[in-house]
């Protein structure tokens, strides 16, 4: 068995217990949910095509000038942000942990949250932007998790929305 959050080796150790590498209370029922991260494609795609649009249209016009040296490197800088955005930070693992303490969130813009069953009424979906919401037990919104991190799958997002529901059942008590 391996630790839903760190992929560390739990051969030999209890079924309920501690991960030694990464902290994470585990047990039978734990379930780990990979989220895909945010991925901006099109926009990396713009601005390559800006870089060498601007690039033909400087070296056709002869030897270029300093204010065309700072349109090629301030298209560059929007190239290679949204290149690091998609492809080098979606690789970092976001998870949804969902164990006996609540919901572990480990999302790419670096946000971790542990929201407690206490906390936590239903799992549903935004209906305009799919977002996945935990409402409190009084129907407030406690978390939202954008539907981004989710590469904008729905079928992950009502996967992730039926787990939490399920275990829910299994991890609160009955009053």
């Amino acid at each position: 068995m391996l630790c839903p959050r760190c992929n560390y080796d739990l051969t030999g150790l209890p079924e309920i217990h501690t991960c030694p590498e990464c902290g994470l209370n585990y047990d039978p029922d734990t379930v780990a949910i990979e989220l895909r991260g945010v991925r901006h494609p099109v926009a990396v795609l713009f601005w390559a095509v800006i870089w060498i649009a601007l690039l033909v249209f400087i070296l056709q016009r002869g030897a270029p000038r300093m204010r065309d040296w700072f349109f090629l490197t301030v298209a560059g800088a929007g190239f290679l942000v949204d290149l690091y955005r998609s492809f080098i930070r979606s690789g970092l693992r976001n998870r949804l942990v969902i164990n006996h303490e609540g919901l572990h969130f480990k999302l790419s813009c670096g946000d971790d949250r542990i929201v407690r069953w206490e906390e936590i009424g239903l799992a549903d979906r935004t209906w305009v932007t799919g977002t996945l919401r935990i409402r409190g037990p009084d129907g407030s919104s406690v978390f939202v998790c954008p539907f981004a991190e989710f590469n904008r799958n729905k079928k992950m997002v009502l996967r992730s929305i039926a787990e939490i529901n399920r275990l829910k059942k299994i991890y609160t008590p009955t009053k």
